[in-house]
């Protein structure tokens, strides 16, 4: 494959994942970010140790589709969560923080990848991919939801005295 046919190809997840950013956020307001996070992050797993099996072009574009579906559920609700529990007077430095930890994980894992593309194959990279995301969605479970309390829909927003 080409330099601009790989290129291409994980465009199509940021498109994806771009396109479910907002529903990602209205369904972690509405049902909770944990609701939202833990079958995002099982799916983020699933299609990224999946991704290394697949031996076409086009498998991989759909792979790469599906992958940025579950990396937008995945991703909104951590800073709802973040916004939910920082004391007031804190945002600054706390999504500071948050952005730093997610930037490194952006410059880390190129090299990571090369790494393990290196010591374990291709299947074997995308496979041990799939071991952080189970990580988190440990710590997830764990975590008690953050959110106070659901948001009424539009049609009970409409039906409240205040």
């Amino acid at each position: 494959m080409s330099t601009l046919g790989i290129g291409a190809v994980f465009g199509v997840a940021l498109a994806t994942e771009f396109a479910v950013l907002y529903p990602a956020g209205s369904l972690a307001d509405s049902r909770g970010r944990k609701a939202v996070m833990v079958p995002a992050l099982v799916g983020l797993a699933v299609t990224i140790a999946v991704a290394g099996w697949v031996t076409t072009v086009w498998a991989m574009a759909v792979a790469m589709a599906v992958l940025g579906i579950f990396s937008g559920f995945a991703g909104v609700p951590p800073g709802a969560m973040l916004s939910d529990v920082t004391p007031e007077g804190n945002s600054g430095t706390a999504v500071g923080i948050f952005r730093f930890s997610g930037d490194l994980g952006f410059a880390l894992g190129p090299i990571i990848a090369g790494i393990t593309t290196n010591a374990f194959g291709f299947r074997g990279s995308f496979a041990i991919a799939a071991l952080p995301i189970l990580a988190a969605l440990l710590l997830v479970l764990r975590t008690p939801e953050t959110m106070a309390r659901p948001s009424m829909t539009p049609s009970e927003s409409a039906k409240s005295p205040v």
